[in-house]
């Protein structure tokens, strides 16, 4: 296995929560689970996956992952993301 950053040329004019939002969703979270991580509604979670859905051309979560993942079928996808304090 191959892990891989995302990759940041395609999250040019994202915002950092899209960022983040984009990394969970990658990693299969659910929008009630995203939404407790910030402690907001699932609708909200759901306007901001709609917004990177539009910023990514992508029409779902499988597209979305399929999108960041890498030539090699053997590769994994890992996103760290660092807060800045």
């Amino acid at each position: 296995m191959c892990p891989v950053l995302l990759d940041q040329v395609k999250l040019i004019g994202f915002t950092d929560t899209e960022r983040e939002i984009t990394a969970y969703l990658i990693a299969g979270s659910t929008n009630a689970d995203i939404a407790r991580r910030y402690g907001s509604s699932e609708y909200t979670v759901a306007n901001q996956v709609q917004s990177i859905f539009r910023k990514l051309s992508v029409r779902s979560r499988e597209e979305l992952v399929q999108s960041f993942k890498p030539k090699q079928s053997n590769c994994t996808i890992q996103y760290q993301y660092e807060q800045s304090e």
